[in-house]
């Protein structure tokens, strides 16, 4: 038994080292199975790696070729570039013996332009001399034929020289006007010697027209373009003329000259006093109708002008405008016949006109004073109308009483001449009266005027105060551009 034991364990002992050695085993085959793996990884990854570098062997020889080619096409680029090189050198021996054959030819044109323009200002001087002595011999036959002019009927008309500038003109004309005026003379011939004297003005007072005339005499064809002017509408030209025409409209003083006309006509008819007492009557009711129609259009064309500022931003930009169009306005008036005298006084009635309606709210003082200052003003254009008026009366006896007496021609003359300059004084002082009353009106119904609202008249009121500032204060010898507006 005990036999049999020992047995049974030197079996156990056998079978745990044959399990022992069968695990070894096992391990041993685990091992080398891994060992195998990993063996076929190795290999794997070689015959990657080989295949790779099979690529890259390709690759390479490719670009081995490519090298060969390249460098075939490098020898055949040397080649071409060695005969460029060459060609350049050619091009560079030819640019150079170009260049040089272009400075020297540069040279001579310069040459040629110096001797070209040498030769230029030569002929200019010459040309120059020849178009100065052109002009001296134009200037002295214009001499010649001005001092000794063909005709001298309009020199003589005017009674001055044949040399006599513009202002000794316009003074004869204007003192032969007043003598000759078939309102002031009552002469049978005296409207007829007013319009020669009209027309020798109109012609003399023409440059080119006088030319002409000196040259070639007095002829039919002889006229200003359009022909001459009616002496009555050219009388009234002295006063402001075309430019101030928007501004005071016409003159009833051509309406009354030809109006005069007609009532010499009546009191030359034996039908008595009640046909000219009609005729008074129609005259003053067609003045008064040409007289409303006269202010109406006048205020519509003032308020057009007003409305640059009434109808803008109101801010200091727009009033710097606006004041800026009046002051260039004002700066071409002035030099108009009689045009300062008439800017002072359409100024002064706008001022007023406009310090009345704005009042206290306007910075200036109340409405009544200024009425009274107005009543004040117009009292006194009165009296300076009627007093030249009667100047003139008394200067016309004295010629009248002194004819009759007897006198020699320069008491004569010096007579007429004075009594020239009162009536071309009345006439002024009539016409001055007469706008002044006119744009009375004017700005009455432009500041009045209830189609619109306060706001909007009184911004007219404003409008029309600036412009009456500037024309007031525009002087003769002065830019009024600069005017600095203190109203």
């Amino acid at each position: 038994m005990e036999k049999f034991r020992e047995k049974i364990a030197s079996v156990r002992a056998e079978a745990d080292a044959a399990k022992a050695k069968a695990d070894e085993a096992e391990a041993k085959y685990k091992e080398l199975e891994q060992m195998q793996v990993h063996q076929e990884h190795e290999i794997s990854s070689l015959t990657n790696q080989n295949k790779f570098l099979e690529e890259k062997l390709e690759e390479a020889t490719l670009k081995v070729d490519s090298l060969k080619v390249l460098e075939e096409e490098e020898e055949s680029l040397r080649k071409e570039n060695d005969a460029a090189h060459r060609k350049i050198t050619l091009l560079e021996h030819e640019l150079e013996n170009s260049e040089k054959a272009l400075r020297e030819t540069t040279k001579n044109f310069r040459e040629a332009d110096v001797k070209a323009e040498y030769f230029e200002r030569k002929v200019q001087q010459l040309e120059n001399v020849n178009v100065e002595h052109e002009k001296k011999i134009e200037e002295l036959q214009s001499k010649i034929i001005e001092l000794h002019p063909v005709d001298t009927f309009y020199y003589d008309l005017l009674g001055i020289q044949i040399d006599a500038d513009l202002s000794q003109i316009k003074k004869a004309y204007r003192k032969l006007a007043m003598i000759y005026h078939p309102d002031k003379n009552k002469e049978p011939q005296a409207e007829e010697k007013f319009k020669e004297i009209s027309e020798a003005y109109q012609v003399l007072c023409d440059p080119q027209l006088r030319a002409a005339y000196n040259k070639y005499g007095k002829d039919n064809e002889l006229a200003p373009e359009g022909g001459f002017a009616d002496p009555r509408g050219y009388f009234q030209q002295m006063f402001g003329g075309d430019a101030f025409r928007s501004i005071i409209g016409e003159l009833a003083v051509g309406e009354m000259f030809s109006d005069a006309k007609l009532e010499e006509e009546a009191e030359g008819d034996d039908s008595s006093s009640d046909k000219k007492q009609k005729m008074d009557k129609e005259q003053m009711e067609k003045l008064q109708k040409q007289q409303q129609v006269r202010v109406d259009a006048l205020a519509e064309t003032l308020k057009m002008k007003l409305d640059i500022y009434v109808h803008s931003e109101g801010d200091q930009q727009a009033i710097e405008a606006f004041q800026s169009q009046i002051k260039h306005e004002a700066e071409k008036l002035k030099n108009e016949s009689y045009g300062l005298e008439l800017l002072h006084s359409i100024g002064g009635v706008y001022s007023l006109k406009a310090k009345h309606c704005l009042g206290m709210k306007g910075g200036g003082m109340p409405s009544i004073f200024l009425g009274f200052k107005q009543k004040k003003h117009i009292v006194k254009e009165i009296w300076n109308t009627v007093k030249v008026a009667m100047d003139v009366q008394q200067t016309a006896e004295q010629i009248s009483k002194a004819e009759e007496r007897g006198m020699d021609d320069a008491a004569k003359m010096k007579l007429e001449e004075e009594i020239s300059t009162k009536t071309y004084k009345a006439l002024w002082q009539t016409s001055k009266f007469e706008v002044e009353a006119t744009l009375r009106q004017v700005c009455d119904k432009v500041l009045q005027d209830k189609e619109v609202d306060a706001k909007v008249r009184t911004k007219r009121a404003m409008a029309l105060k600036w412009i009456g500032y500037i024309y007031k204060h525009t002087e003769l010898d002065k830019s009024v551009v600069n005017l600095q507006i203190r109203a």
